[in-house]
């Protein structure tokens, strides 16, 4: 499972066939927003910030602009992590992605469309799937230390009375 997980990292099966898509040197980005999901298991809890990132490029004298949903994504750890704080760790590694030159767009030779695309080089555990993992044992253990405190405090009135 751990090994499914990890190669199921958004960032690193982000392939491209270059005989089909060519790389744009020169592209813009117009405007990032960032928001927060309380997907995939379900309703009611941010888990995770996802950015979608408006971009524009130059191809053949003519100027196209897009929008790319879910371009990174960073996932709660802790339970005592807000949206806010996944916001800031979000843009945090937005910055650290634009001074580190990794963020590239491709174009298809076929047809009329493109992939805005990071290229990472290593794991990162707080943008796996693994980190929800990590998060819902963490809820679970608490309903587990919880139940058994209940459970040590009744026994104890029990006994005393």
């Amino acid at each position: 499972i751990l090994v499914t997980l990890i190669k199921s990292n958004k960032y690193d099966n982000k392939s491209i066939d270059l005989n089909t898509w060519q790389k744009i040197e020169k592209f813009q980005i117009l405007k990032t927003q960032i928001s927060c999901s309380s997907s995939p298991w379900r309703k009611g809890i941010d888990r995770t910030a996802k950015m979608n990132v408006e971009y524009m490029y130059k191809y053949h004298n003519k100027i196209y602009y897009r929008n790319a949903q879910n371009v990174l994504s960073i996932y709660r750890i802790t339970l005592l992590e807000s949206c806010d704080d996944l916001k800031v760790k979000l843009e945090n590694a937005w910055h650290q992605y634009n001074t580190d030159k990794v963020l590239s767009v491709y174009i298809s030779s076929i047809g009329n469309e493109s992939k805005f695309v990071i290229k990472e080089n290593q794991f990162t555990f707080r943008k796996s799937l693994i980190a929800l993992i990590l998060f819902e044992a963490q809820g679970v253990i608490l309903i587990l230390v919880i139940i058994l405190i209940l459970t040590c405090l009744i026994t104890l009135l029990r006994i005393r009375y």
